[in-house]
């Protein structure tokens, strides 16, 4: 069994292909670090490269329309389209993508400030949200005075908002440890808990079991607290979060 700590990223709706790329400038030290784009060949758009892309295209917030990744993907050269972020690109895109990756490698500098203020019991997560361009923080108490103190030492405050959350990630750590330690006696009870992960977007615990049922839920709810978790059947999807 795998159990990991990441953030799932939250679904997006889709974006104008013909939005300008934000304004703002990097720092030219930044700059240098952030991924480069490589060339775009023409590839026949069968299904399984289609949804390939239209995935990539939905965690990074973009228009994610079968028809536009099968015209990039057959004629990425007359729409100057880039490979980059795993999906083929139009210029606007990749400059947009590019700079909120760069936004959302700064993080330590959240995960550092909550650490040195000890703020573990009240901070519930930071995450860029790819549709609106901006990094979301989330506090508990008093949000507004963290978030103050945190876009004077961020490189792009004008990128940072503000959330309230119902849960720390404090909280759902060990929510998580919880589980972990319940294993046992959930299987022997007929719950075969698959992974685990903790999603900072929606403050919960994403639990899921290999065969689900209203009575797994039921008893994983009791259990671990029905506001702190959220079960679904299946293993594990793939995510893209934080970056």
């Amino acid at each position: 069994m795998t159990f990991g700590t990441e953030s799932v990223a939250q679904q997006h709706s889709d974006q104008d292909l013909t939005a300008e790329p934000p304004t703002g400038e990097m720092p030219a030290d930044e700059a240098s670090t952030a991924p480069a784009p490589g060339p775009a060949a023409a590839v026949i758009p069968g299904p399984d490269a289609i949804l390939r892309q239209l995935e990539a295209r939905r965690e990074m917030g973009l228009i994610a329309d079968a028809d536009v990744v099968a015209e990039l993907l057959l004629h990425p050269d007359d729409h100057g389209a880039v490979d980059g972020f795993g999906a083929y690109l139009l210029p606007s895109e990749w400059a947009r993508v590019r700079e909120l990756w760069m936004v959302s490698q700064q993080f330590h500098v959240v995960d550092d400030f909550v650490r040195q203020r000890r703020l573990d019991e009240v901070f519930g997560g930071v995450w860029m949200d790819w549709t609106d361009g901006v990094a979301r923080v989330a506090f508990k108490e008093d949000a507004e005075l963290h978030m103050a103190e945190l876009r004077a030492l961020f490189p792009y405050p004008e990128r940072l908002t503000v959330v309230i959350a119902e849960h720390s990630l404090t909280e759902l750590i060990a929510v998580q440890q919880e589980l972990v330690s319940q294993l046992d006696d959930l299987q022997a009870e007929g719950i075969d808990v698959a992974t685990s992960s903790i999603d900072e977007v929606a403050g919960r615990v994403d639990v899921r079991v290999s065969v689900l049922t209203d009575a797994a839920a039921t008893e994983l709810a009791r259990r671990l607290g029905a506001d702190r978790i959220r079960v679904e059947q299946g293993p594990l999807l793939s995510t893209w979060s934080r970056s």
